[in-house]
């Protein structure tokens, strides 16, 4: 968990290095504000698009009570 905050972070200072942020400049550069945009607005978007692929596809409903099933039997061998 510390490793991946650590690259996180680590990836947000990168980001913004790639768009020539400046903190100290009042009127940043364009390249600054589509890093930001990235940052806030596309990674978070992919980011929700890949988890709802990924949910859509994931079956645990669909097997669920077949997986019950499979463990009240086991309960009752035993």
């Amino acid at each position: 968990m510390k490793i991946g905050t650590g690259l996180a972070a680590a990836m947000i200072g990168w980001i913004l290095a790639m768009g020539n942020y400046n903190g100290t400049l009042t009127t940043q550069p364009d390249s600054a504000i589509t890093s930001i945009l990235t940052l806030t607005v596309y990674l978070p978007a992919a980011t929700f698009a890949l988890t709802y692929i990924f949910l859509r596809k994931y079956d645990l409903d669909a097997k669920y009570p077949q997986i019950v099933k499979e463990l009240e039997e086991r309960r009752n061998q035993h």
